[in-house]
């Protein structure tokens, strides 16, 4: 792995720095670099920006670079990779040249809304246990989930809803106004804001994965040390969602592929196998609904594990 790294401005000791990943989507990228700067001018927090762009076709690469040139900020920085290592291998190459005492890992179809900076520092500050997410606009102005459920063997045979029924505080809803902080059990990976020596100390993001299941596996990480997620429904981003992953046969299967990893790492063997086994019956009854998704059945049927992931199949770019 090698990367390619320019730094405009040479400011250090910061309070955030916020990563981002851009792979064939500069123009969304170079709007969330804009937002985040137009952002600062009202606070006095000391911000970085890292963009890591991850083997992105040549002329969005280009693209992007020139964009950055053009913008002229101070404490904005390009991390090349050669290699596309997905979203945990990716944030972990913007994590290493972070000097912020809260790293803000964000994705780059996302564009603040309020002054999502200070209100994130704040809460943190005044939470030392605390990692936290702001609240998402969909790009129809209406609310959006920016957190979720951890997966258990009740909630995926008996649903949501149910569970909602016997233990509310457990299962707040997704899309409903919540008026103060929420504490939530994962928060999305589109928008995660924690204290860099939290994540440093958990390990940071685990690079077996490559697109899917990030932040669950933090969260769970984060909780089991007694640490605390949480929702700030003041803080508004806009979130576009899918900036940069179409939805292929090849997305499906590396849901599959990051599940089935996670449950087999943090859960014990029996409830990780009937968490997977439900897994397997709604995509046969989703194959019997639709005949074209044989090849998702029959792929996790087949085992969905690592080694046929697209992290060991990308090919390196050489731009030199």
């Amino acid at each position: 792995m090698s990367t390619g790294l320019e730094r405009q401005g040479g400011g250090r000791d910061m309070d955030i720095s916020i990563i981002t990943i851009n792979y064939n989507s500069s123009a969304h990228t170079v709007n969330c670099i804009r937002s985040v700067f137009d952002s600062i001018a009202a606070h006095k927090l000391k911000i970085e920006m890292i963009v890591v762009d991850n083997n992105s076709e040549s002329s969005d690469f280009v693209y992007l670079k020139r964009s950055i040139s053009a913008l002229n900020h101070n404490n904005l920085i390009l991390v090349e990779s050669h290699k596309n290592t997905g979203f945990a291998y990716g944030n972990m190459l913007g994590a290493n040249q972070a000097t912020g005492k809260y790293l803000f890992f964000l994705n780059n179809d996302c564009m603040f809304r309020t002054d999502v900076l200070q209100q994130l520092f704040e809460f943190m500050e005044q939470n030392p246990a605390a990692g936290v997410v702001p609240r998402f606009i969909g790009e129809d102005g209406k609310y959006s989930s920016s957190f979720g459920y951890m997966p258990s063997v009740i909630n995926q045979w008996l649903g949501y809803s149910l569970c909602r029924l016997f233990n509310r505080a457990a299962y707040p809803e997704k899309k409903a106004w919540h008026g103060k902080p929420l504490e939530v059990s994962v928060i999305s990976g589109a928008a995660m804001f924690l204290r860099r020596s939290d994540f440093n100390e958990i390990g940071g993001f685990d690079t077996n994965y490559f697109l899917y299941c990030e932040e669950e596996d933090i969260c769970i990480r984060f909780r089991n040390g007694l640490k605390t997620v949480w929702c700030l429904p003041d803080a508004e981003i806009s979130h576009a969602g899918g900036g940069s992953t179409n939805r292929s046969l090849l997305i499906e299967k590396e849901f599959y592929i990051s599940l089935f990893y996670f449950l087999s790492k943090n859960y014990g063997w029996l409830d990780a196998s009937l968490i997977k086994f439900r897994y397997v019956i709604k995509e046969l009854l989703r194959y019997v609904r639709n005949s074209k998704r044989w090849p998702v059945a029959l792929f996790l049927l087949s085992g969905p594990h690592l080694g046929r992931s697209l992290r060991h199949i990308q090919q390196c770019r050489d731009r030199s």
